[in-house]
């Protein structure tokens, strides 16, 4: 395989209508926030081109700008800024790791994906059933460098990104199913990954807790406590989605009461700061600030 910097390509503009935009294959799970983006498309246009490949069909896949090609689909573009690259299916999803990678659009578990992808690809070329785990995993290490090579990093790194990949992978499963949300449903991006641990921790259906993150206006941090607390929820309650949501509001009005605790503990220190030093309370937060947490404690 050719080092991706020696790919072949071509910069054109690509009719929409020979470009082939399926959103599930998004690298970006659970991403929906597409009508703002799509509205911000259509008052500054795309400067930035998408990477796309040819395919033995003819139609052109996207390696990267699947947000933009559907912005553009949405505003009745006829055409779109793009760089087509002229390289194998496997090579397609490698540049596509490599140029998330560099640019650091994307986290390890996206760039993971598409190097599981091109590896899969690869190993079935080569006569092995991808689909096989046992076999899987006996021989990826073998197509570490392959990868490592083509993207210009090491074996390590690939491993690296690889088992950040594998680490979510039962969660991707469940982010495949929130796509299919409506957006009403569909928590932010961050919060749909919080909220796919969930269900699987407390053993409930994906939707169900989608749509409490959602009408709960449940943060990732909020997600986090409660994957941490032991006693949430218990085993005879697992999988309850009423007392689920039951307990959700319970700790919900936990944090509040701590959060105003914090808040009127934090006033008081600020007030007693500025009357200690004859300072007015703005200059007197300004220095707490500076000195550091451990100063408001005290």
């Amino acid at each position: 395989m050719k080092d991706i910097k020696e790919i072949p390509r071509q910069y054109m503009e690509v009719p929409l209508s020979e470009i082939n935009i399926d959103m599930t294959q998004n690298p970006r799970p659970g991403f929906k926030d597409l009508d703002n983006f799509a509205k911000v498309i259509a008052l500054q246009g795309i400067h930035i081109p998408v990477a796309l490949r040819k395919n033995s069909e003819g139609k052109f896949e996207i390696l990267d700008g699947f947000r933009r090609c559907y912005a553009a689909k949405v505003n009745n573009f006829p055409s779109i800024p793009a760089i087509v690259y002229d390289c194998s299916e496997e090579e397609g999803k490698l540049l596509g790791a490599a140029l998330h990678y560099y640019r650091k659009t994307q986290g390890c578990i996206a760039v993971g994906s598409h190097i599981n992808e091109a590896i899969r690809i690869r190993m079935q070329k080569d006569g092995y059933d991808p689909k096989d785990k046992e076999i899987f995993k006996q021989i990826v290490e073998e197509y570490y460098p392959w990868a490592a090579k083509s993207m210009g990093i090491s074996s390590d790194e690939i491993k690296r990104l690889l088992g950040s990949f594998d680490k979510a992978s039962p969660e991707m499963d469940i982010l495949e199913k929130y796509k299919k949300l409506p957006d009403k449903y569909l928590p932010p991006i961050t919060v749909s990954h919080a909220a796919a641990k969930v269900a699987r921790r407390f053993d409930m259906d994906p939707i169900e807790v989608a749509k409490i993150f959602k009408q709960e206006n449940l943060t990732q941090g909020f997600a986090e406590r409660i994957l941490e607390d032991k006693d949430f929820l218990s085993e005879k309650a697992k999988g309850d989605v009423k007392e689920f949501q039951k307990e959700v509001r319970k700790k919900k009005g936990e944090l509040k009461k701590f959060t105003e605790t914090i808040r009127r503990d934090i006033i008081d220190h600020i007030n007693e700061y500025a009357e200690a030093n004859g300072l007015p309370r703005s200059l007197a937060t300004e220095e707490l600030i500076e000195l550091g947490y451990d100063t408001w404690k005290r």
